[in-house]
């Protein structure tokens, strides 16, 4: 189980820092993939991670943290499956199309610490 929390720290830390150091080509790309995707398939990647989240949860010395934010990543799962009121689409195109760049890099920042304390936090 630890080796999925490496795993998902090292791509959380390789994702938080191409979001700063190379923000328009990473909004790019999230706007290939996500623009054009059903909220349906886009479902899927939250929640397997949610589900990793959960299950390797016990390999960490903040379980309670892991498993909190594998509910969150749920909860994202099935807001994006069933779509209420076009809502994960809304979402998606606010993400994709609002945003400034600084608020971009805010969140690749925000990734980068939760990826640093995972690997931290690998027992």
């Amino acid at each position: 189980m630890a080796a999925i929390l490496y795993i998902l720290s090292i791509l959380w830390l390789a994702l938080g820092v191409c979001i700063i150091l190379y923000t328009a080509d990473t909004r790019a790309v999230f706007k290939t993939v996500m623009g054009k995707t059903d909220t349906r398939i886009l479902a899927v990647l939250p929640l397997l991670v949610g589900l990793l989240l959960i299950a390797a949860a016990s390999a960490s010395y903040q379980p309670w943290f892991l498993r909190l934010l594998g509910i969150c990543a749920l909860l994202k799962a099935v807001l994006f499956f069933a779509n209420p009121q076009n809502l994960a689409t809304r979402l998606t195109t606010w993400f994709l199309e609002t945003l400034s760049e600084n608020t971009y890099r805010l969140w690749g920042i925000i990734v980068v610490i939760l990826a640093t304390a995972l690997f931290s936090w690998v027992r």
